[in-house]
Parts: structure tokens; sequence; C-alpha cells
């Protein structure tokens, strides 16, 4: 090469070095920025939206070969205010009258602060018993239906659509935010 192509070549070096050191001190500092602007957001916000928040943000559920397993770090927190902790299933693929078909667990506060408890199971075939029972109780709290008729056949896939509070703090988490947390939705079937 010759000193006229090296002095370019050099150039051109100082140019990419100065221009990838300006990239990353700016986005660096925009990074920074957006964090402080998102902590500062969640300083903000209500009690009953930092349950909330809580909630979606930690809340587990799981399915195994026989039985859906949840888990509610906060409960203890939750259920400070609220009677009831409810995970709402739909069967999205069912229509009844323009409406899904509904299951709602319904997790007691009384009962789970009484046994200290945030895992909860439920199995399939306490589900399957609702196509019948309508409602059944389970060792925390209960499961109760909607728009499930004997005469029609029971809904095999179910996704969760909702999970609410009722007390005197209550709250409700759609689909759409449970989406935003974890990306997508929560579905299975019974089997």
């Amino acid at each position: 090469m010759n000193t006229k192509s090296t002095k370019y070549f050099s150039l051109l070096i100082a140019i990419a070095f100065v221009t990838s050191v300006a990239s990353y001190v700016f986005f660096s500092k925009t990074m920074r920025r957006n964090i402080a602007t998102e902590n500062s957001a969640a300083q903000n916000l209500s009690e009953v939206q930092k349950q909330k928040w809580a909630l979606t943000e930690s809340f587990q559920i799981r399915q195994t070969n026989e039985s859906l397993q949840i888990d509610v770090p906060h409960l203890v927190d939750l259920c400070a205010d609220n009677t009831f902790l409810i995970f709402q299933l739909s069967a999205d693929e069912v229509s009844v009258a323009g409406s899904n078909p509904r299951i709602h667990l319904k997790i007691s506060c009384n009962l789970a602060l009484e046994k200290m408890q945030t895992q909860f199971e439920v199995n399939y075939s306490d589900l399957l018993s609702l196509h019948q029972l309508k409602e059944i109780k389970l060792p925390f709290g209960e499961a109760k239906t909607e728009l499930i008729y004997t005469d029609e056949i029971f809904p095999i896939k179910w996704s969760l659509t909702e999970i609410s509070t009722e007390g005197t703090n209550s709250f409700r988490i759609s689909r759409f935010e449970i989406q935003k947390v974890f990306g997508n939705n929560f579905e299975f079937e019974l089997r």
C-alpha cells in the first residue's frame, strides 16, 4: 500500500472508532433514562396498582399430565384487603349465545391465610366433573362454571383469560395484560 492509501485507511478507521464511541455514549444515556423513567413510573402507582403489578409479574401457572398448578407468591399481601382471588378460564373455541363457557377458580383468602398456602393444584378430573356439578368445593376454595350445559359436549381446550380479586381493593387483570407480561396466552387441554 502506498502512503496516500494508508492515510485514507487510517482516517477511515479513526472515523469508525469515533462513531462507535459516540453511539455507545448516546445509547447508554438513553437506556439509563428509560430505566429511570420506568422506575419512577412504578413508584407513582397506587397500592391497588402495585398489588396488580406484583401479581401479574409473579404468579405462575403450570400444566402437568393430571392437573393445573398455580403459584401466587404475593397471596398473603393480596389477602390483606380481599376475600377471593379468582382465575377465569375460558373455552375460546366454543360459543354459547355469543359468549364463551367459563370456569372460575376461586381461591379463598381465609383458607389460604389459615394454611399459609401460596401454591394450589386443581386436578383435571375435578374440572371435568364441573360438566355435571356446576360447582365444586376445593381444598383452597371452589370452582364454578358459567355457560356450561350438561346436554352439550364439555369443552376440552381452555385458556386463562382473567385474574381478579373480590374485596375492598378489588381489581381485574385482563387477558391482554397477562399476554403483555408473558408474551402469550396460557392454554391447556383437559385430558
